[in-house]
């Protein structure tokens, strides 16, 4: 008797067992039809249901980050940008805080920037804007400041004292500056001259930052344009330099009369 009737029969012992472990055939079935489609496998069936034009369209599943991997992301300690952040009451907070911070020393910041500052500000430019330029600009200026971001800034008494136009606009300024310090999104902090303890007259800066520090950029100007910085190491020392600099700055409330009482003064 040859081989090939127990071969038969090792075969349908062994297709029987498998039958028992895995659910039987149907259950193999129903497994196979669960079973995730290879990229391979996406292809040719999008390719069987192709349009008339017989464009092969493949629908790559997205990725999706399940919430402990997006808890771990996003509130890990490597990547807080600012390991202790001010709210704009003066509230400090652990976690991290997208939005803006400035120090400014010579001008108001763009944001908190009346519309007949900006004018002045961009007329000075060398070389100088046309006139339709100089609109478009003060425009852009304008519409830029109806976006609400966390925004944390210092300003010293010098912005505030010096006239870019004339007294009217600068009274104008500065009560556009009390006013916006009383919104929930914005935190306004002011150096005055007799201010002790404050070396960093240099560290005039924009810091545009969010959840994941390695895409934060701090931005600085300088008669020849602006300079962008975004490597980890100037990263981290301009988000130190920011906060000493607000550490020996008056509080809001404290900013906030501060800037009142100067514009009775003028």
């Amino acid at each position: 008797m040859g081989t090939r009737p127990f071969r038969a029969a090792r075969s349908l012992l062994a297709r029987a067992g498998a039958d028992r472990v895995k659910g039987g055939p149907q259950g193999h079935r129903r497994r196979r039809r669960a079973a995730p489609l290879t990229r391979a496998a996406e292809a040719r069936h999008s390719q069987e249901a192709g349009g008339p034009d017989g464009d092969v369209k493949v629908a790559v599943p997205e990725r999706r980050s399940t919430p402990q991997q997006a808890h771990t992301t996003h509130t890990c300690p490597a990547s807080r940008p600012w390991p202790v952040a001010a709210s704009s009451r003066g509230r400090r907070t652990h976690e991290p805080t997208p939005g803006r911070r400035d120090v400014a020393i010579l001008f108001v910041p763009g944001l908190l920037q009346t519309e007949h500052y900006a004018r002045a500000v961009f007329s000075s430019r060398v070389p100088e804007l046309t006139p339709d330029e100089l609109e478009l600009r003060v425009r852009h200026r304008m519409a830029r400041q109806e976006i609400a971001i966390p925004y944390e800034v210092v300003i010293h008494e010098a912005a505030l004292r010096f006239r870019v136009s004339d007294r009217v606009s600068s009274q104008a300024q500065l009560a556009r500056l009390v006013e916006l310090s009383e919104a929930d999104h914005i935190s306004l902090r002011v150096i005055p001259f007799d201010l002790d303890g404050f070396a960093r007259a240099s560290s005039t800066m924009k810091y545009v930052g969010g959840l994941l520090p390695k895409l934060d950029t701090v931005v600085r100007d300088a008669p020849h344009g602006s300079v962008f910085i975004d490597s980890e190491a100037q990263l981290n020392a301009y988000r130190t330099r920011f906060r000493k600099v607000e550490a020996v700055a008056l509080d809001p409330e404290r900013s906030r009369d501060f800037i009142h009482r100067l514009a009775k003064e003028l």
